[in-house]
């Protein structure tokens, strides 16, 4: 059974939109007009990422990972699996890898030493949620929408069983 939605959205559409604007402009400020390559890790972002690529000007690469530790449970398994690094080429690149959420830190920590040893010479994280009261590693995200408390969230391409990715708001469950 699918959880029930709070009776009020966490973040609004508004409010997530106002929050993408100003983190594309935290990048630009960041990268300068470096070259960098955005790395995004499937499915939860892929609203994320789609607002936040639009907010730069310049061509920009894009390449997505599939990176899951969830499945269709509520609660990581702890064992982080990545797809996708082989089609990606990251030799001497500047990588801005772009997540939905940052919880325990164990997905982000495992693919950014995937994209160290497929080349790239730097990665920065971008994230639209980060639950800092629940990282296991010394882990910190250079670019950030929202701090959030421990809390199950939906909506903006974050999932509960494969459902609710399509709310334009983010939600908790109940």
């Amino acid at each position: 059974m699918l959880g029930k939605l709070s009776a009020k959205p966490l973040l609004t559409r508004a409010t997530i939109a106002e929050r993408v604007e100003k983190i594309a402009q935290e990048i630009h400020a960041f990268y300068g007009c470096d070259d960098f390559v955005i790395v995004g890790l499937m499915n939860g972002v892929f609203i994320f990422i789609a607002d936040l690529a639009r907010q730069f000007a310049e061509p920009k690469d894009i390449a997505f990972l599939k990176a899951s530790s969830y499945g269709k449970a509520a609660q990581s398994s702890g064992v982080v699996e990545l797809e996708g690094l082989e089609k990606i080429d990251l030799h001497g690149r500047r990588v801005l890898l772009v997540d939905d959420i940052l919880d325990t830190g164990r997905t982000l920590n495992k693919v950014s030493q995937a994209l160290r040893d497929k080349g790239a010479i730097d990665v920065e994280f971008c994230v639209l949620l980060d639950k800092v009261s629940r990282h296991e590693h010394n882990i910190a995200a250079r670019f950030t929408g929202f701090v959030i408390e421990d809390l199950f969230v939906v909506g903006y391409g974050l999932d509960y069983a494969e459902k609710y990715r399509n709310l334009a708001d983010v939600w908790t469950v109940e």
